[in-house]
């Protein structure tokens, strides 16, 4: 058995279906969170005594007899009984809980949290969770892997959305979980009645709610506006923007021009370029549409400017605005000059 992703808990949520043991492991705690209260939802009406269920934390000095005392009381007067054991990497004897993980009974649900990378699975008591299928790992998300949070998000509220623009979606808002979920729950209030959400409604609800998005400079720079760029780059300063993440934006989109001129001379499909690239099909576009940069001379130009600027950034103590001058005026330098 190999150790399931955390959305397969789903596949659990109803009380004929409940395992006796739910491992939920993993650096993404809110994904970790959601599903723990999600089992708890499922069992809740299966207890009929506010003492069929407990929360044992570990952090708190106890030892592996106290979970299997626990686990192995039968209810009172419950169908279930339910055990949550929270902080495990603080417990000690976690091995001497591997022969319940063997055998557990039927009538408990043990929960265990565990905010920690997928363990190993060659020694005990993560082996026979494994073994047994009832390990989930909630692996950290990274860019547009966010995608498959926005759909499942999404599909909880009865709606759609394909994975091209869920992509979308998350290159334009960033990979924040909290942002995304606040920008879903606008989306869905602006759609109203619609069973579908569309590009179309996230650029109209998205982009037209955040103030000096850096895909305003991004396109300022392709289409060779300097005025607007160096205004955009400011107006993202004075909102709060981390220039470091200006700079890494801005390196991305110079790598995958680079990239897509390549591509190009493939015959390579937009789709497939974006999943090669691992970003959406909405920002490869942008960056293809970058028309100023297909040259490659302007391209080099962009790609050494930014690098002396990310250094001076590191090295100069120069102030943040003097930098985004600098780049922008050398990436795209006065005719004649």
């Amino acid at each position: 058995m190999s150790i399931q992703n955390i959305n397969a808990v789903k596949n659990y949520l109803k009380p004929e279906k409940l395992l006796p043991v739910f491992y939920l492991c993993g650096e993404d705690s809110v994904a970790i969170d959601n599903a723990l209260k999600a089992i708890e939802k499922t069992i809740e009406p299966l207890l009929a005594s506010e003492l069929d269920k407990e929360i044992i934390n570990c952090e708190k000095g106890i030892n592996a007899n106290t979970i299997l005392d626990s686990v192995s009381a039968y209810p009172f007067g419950s169908e279930k009984k339910l055990i949550v054991v929270k902080n495990f990497s603080a417990l000690k004897d976690k091995k001497n809980l591997t022969d319940y993980i063997k055998s557990p009974n039927d009538f408990s649900v043990l929960i265990i949290t565990h905010f920690e990378k997928k363990p190993d699975g060659k020694s005990d008591p993560y082996k026979s969770l494994i073994e047994n299928n009832f390990c989930f790992e909630a692996k950290e998300l990274k860019g547009i892997e966010f995608a498959g949070l926005v759909i499942s998000l999404i599909n909880s509220k009865k709606k759609k959305i394909s994975q091209e623009d869920a992509e979308a979606l998350v290159e334009l808002v960033g990979d924040s979980r909290s942002i995304i979920e606040m920008q879903i729950y606008k989306l869905i209030e602006y759609v109203g009645e619609k069973d579908v959400i569309t590009l179309d409604d996230i650029k109209k609800n998205v982009i037209a709610t955040r103030q000096n998005s850096v895909f305003d400079l991004l396109n300022a720079l392709g289409r060779n506006e300097r005025v607007k760029a160096l205004k955009s780059f400011n107006n993202l300063l004075e909102n709060g923007e981390d220039i470091n993440q200006i700079i890494g934006m801005l390196a991305k989109f110079f790598s995958i021009i680079a990239s897509s001129i390549e591509f190009a001379k493939d015959r390579i499909t937009d789709d497939i370029a974006a999943r090669k690239l691992k970003t959406s099909k909405y920002f490869y576009q942008n960056c293809t549409n970058a028309k100023y940069f297909r040259d490659t001379e302007n391209l080099r130009r962009a790609v050494s400017a930014l690098a002396k600027a990310d250094l001076e950034l590191k090295t100069s103590g120069s102030d943040e605005k003097t930098i985004a001058a600098e780049l922008v005026s050398t990436i795209l330098p006065v005719k004649g000059r």
